[in-house]
């Protein structure tokens, strides 16, 4: 059975995914995006960031045909819960604050930039674990509870200002975390939605492989024209065939108030070199069409006067786009065949680093799956004959 576009492109997505794909793989692939930036940008450590973008990565490819069910907001709340987990407490707010303290110490009072740094890294990986929480404490009771960790040193000058100053630099870092959570999050998910528009991109290409690839595929591909998409020259609709196409039929197609087809009318043909005088010029209601000889443009009368009226090709031909609603010659066994050529693609493309050694073992895949395609063309033909 030919699916429409948009059925076999869902169809491919689903066998790309498989059935690990769910809300909750989807919030663990945007807590991975934001865990792998926050390491790379707010720590440095960077073998971690790459650790944690390899898990993102693995996650992504299973989501290339998932629809998470809640919206952005709702997305944003559950990876923060997932990178809330574990014990996160006030004090975890307070051991990050001590070494960011104690860094402006070393820079302030000591001058000492070796050990200010050394302090800083300390406070980079402390704050690390505060992605996702909220502190509940205010300036005050922050700067109370850092003292009880550094001890006033009466006779250096200015050590309880510096401290009251590196305190409130501190919570401001802190309070900074949440808004820097939520924009990588929303990074995260277009990253996410970005991967499934190039995985839709991949799923075209592979599809103009097959076509490229076995004279079946090229036969019996049909556009449908809707009122916006054609042109008027004189009394005749105008639309444009895709190149190299060769014209077969064509029908007016009906659809009634609920936009499902109800019926369609063949139109008969009308030899090129009479198109101007019995489709152009003539204001007829006659189901008529024709076509340049090499191709191009077609004509078709009665003109199109709305929505529930469309005109429908029939071509061969190489189909370079669908739109979602076209009908296809693919079914479950193209798209089995699809499904191994994004995944070999996707291997090819930067920065799926971690899947080129699966390269040649995914083409193989692939050619054999196109291979089993010829086989079972052949055995229909041969039942046919």
């Amino acid at each position: 059975m030919a699916l429409t576009w948009s059925a076999f492109k869902n169809l491919t997505r689903e066998l790309l995914s498989g059935s690990e794909a769910s809300d909750a793989l989807y919030v663990e692939a945007a807590a991975q995006w934001v865990i792998a930036s926050a390491r790379r940008e707010l720590g440095g450590d960077l073998d971690g960031s790459r650790e944690h973008q390899k898990l993102y990565r693995q996650s992504r490819r299973m989501l290339a045909g998932y629809n998470h069910t809640g919206n952005d907001a709702a997305i944003q709340t559950a990876v923060k819960v997932r990178l809330a987990e574990g014990p996160r407490t006030n004090e975890a707010v307070t051991r990050y604050t001590v070494e960011y303290v104690k860094a402006y110490l070393a820079r302030e009072l000591e001058h000492d930039i070796a050990l200010h740094d050394s302090f800083m890294k300390s406070a980079d990986a402390r704050r690390m674990r505060l992605l996702g929480f909220n502190t509940t404490l205010n300036l005050a009771d922050l700067e109370t509870a850092v003292k009880l960790w550094i001890p006033i040193d009466a006779t250096r000058a200015n050590t309880d200002t510096i401290i009251t100053a590196a305190v409130a630099l501190a919570k401001q870092e802190v309070e900074a975390i949440g808004p820097y959570v939520d924009s990588l999050i929303l990074q995260g998910i277009a990253d996410i939605e970005a991967f499934k528009t190039f995985v839709d991109e991949l799923i075209r290409l592979a599809v103009i492989d097959l076509q490229t690839s076995f004279p079946v595929y090229r036969t019996g591909q049909e556009t449908v024209y809707e009122y916006a998409d054609v042109a008027l020259d004189g009394y005749a609709n105008r639309l444009a065939l895709p190149d190299a196409a060769t014209l077969r039929k064509a029908w007016l197609v009906y659809y009634d108030e609920d936009a499902d087809e109800c019926g369609r009318c063949d139109l008969n043909w009308v030899p090129f070199e009479d198109a101007h005088e019995r489709l152009i010029l003539n204001d007829t209601c006659e189901p008529l069409f024709s076509a340049e000889p090499a191709g191009g443009l077609v004509y078709v009368t009665p003109q199109l006067e709305d929505t529930k009226t469309k005109i429908a090709l029939k071509w061969d031909g190489i189909r370079l786009s669908y739109s979602d609603g076209d009908t296809t010659t693919l079914d479950e066994p193209e798209a089995r065949a699809v499904a191994a050529f994004v995944n070999w693609q996707i291997s090819l493309k930067p920065p799926h680093n971690d899947l080129a050694r699966e390269g040649p073992r995914l083409e193989v895949e692939y050619r054999r799956m196109k291979r089993k395609l010829w086989a079972e063309q052949q055995e229909r033909m041969t039942a046919l004959a």
